[in-house]
């Protein structure tokens, strides 16, 4: 009968929330920088601190730290407020708890926590929902850029498929975390594909950072997930090297990252916006004439 009523009253608070003002509701803010904060009705804000760790390419086991600190207002389209109280005593100190909801516009509950509030607390202390520091801890996580490889390497040659990948060293997950009171929150970041632009108007999806090409196996012993053969010469500065036509162009790769938060210190969890990095590289490409001799 608790949760029915608790799930009733929810209803009614998210239709009214945003034409009522309430004493205890809960507005949530972030920055385009990552940072966030909560505010309640007299416009005090909380400080949510970051920390993020990667693996440094090429030395593995190996990890660089950093930490840092902000608070900023805004606005989330994330909401908290309380929605059950009753009279308890912490710690000598009297007061009530309540039960806090937040919630998305739509109405979908992120997380649900129990906090206590004490009699002489005034200047009431914000609670930052829980998304909000999970989209912080997002925006602190250090992503590498694309390392690519390609072959063949010195240069392309039409109708030749092209293998392409991501170097497994930085192929992995990345995380960072924030904090906020009592609540602290992970995002992790995946990597799940590759878009490559090969320069021409023309694009390559693949699930997966690729196959490296490995010279010491023939290459009827080896295969390649993510390949693109050029059919005509790329590029407007074409020119003739070692006498084959040959056309320079600029290949890019982005990475798609899929980006996930949980949370400590109350229940909450769910998929972030995605996240990208690009590189480019310079390429050639010629056009090798075949010459069939009698």
């Amino acid at each position: 009968m608790r949760k029915i009523i608790l799930w009733i009253i929810t209803t009614i608070l998210v239709v009214i929330l945003a034409a009522v003002h309430s004493p205890v509701a809960l507005a949530a803010s972030s920055s385009t920088q990552g940072s966030a904060s909560a505010t309640d009705g007299n416009g005090h804000n909380v400080v949510v601190h970051t920390s993020s760790t990667t693996t440094t390419s090429g030395t593995p086991g190996s990890t660089t730290t950093t930490s840092s600190s902000s608070s900023t207002s805004g606005t989330s389209n994330v909401k908290c407020f309380a929605t059950d109280q009753w009279p308890a005593t912490q710690g000598g100190v009297k007061g009530t708890e309540e039960i806090v909801l937040c919630v998305t516009p739509g109405g979908q509950t992120t997380s649900e926590w129990t906090q206590f509030v004490s009699s002489t607390n005034t200047t009431r202390q914000p609670s930052v929902p829980p998304q909000v520091i999970g989209e912080n801890a997002a925006s602190s996580i250090t992503l590498p850029n694309p390392v690519i490889g390609i072959n063949p390497t010195a240069f392309g040659v039409i109708n030749l498929p092209v293998w392409l990948w991501i170097a497994p060293s930085i192929w992995h997950s990345y995380s960072a975390s924030a904090s906020a009171g009592s609540i602290s929150a992970t995002a992790t970041a995946t990597p799940v594909s590759v878009t490559w632009s090969m320069g021409n108007g023309q694009e390559v999806s693949c699930s997966g950072e690729g196959t490296p090409y490995n010279p010491q196996i023939p290459v009827s012993q080896q295969s390649t997930s993510c390949s693109y053969t050029y059919r005509s010469l790329p590029g407007e500065g074409q020119s003739y090297i070692s006498g084959n036509l040959s056309g320079t162009t600029t290949i890019q790769a982005t990475i798609e990252w899929d980006v996930y938060w949980s949370s400590s210190g109350v229940s909450g969890g769910g998929q972030l916006a995605p996240l990208t990095t690009t590189a480019t590289m310079q390429y050639q490409v010629q056009q090798i004439e075949s010459v069939i001799g009698g």
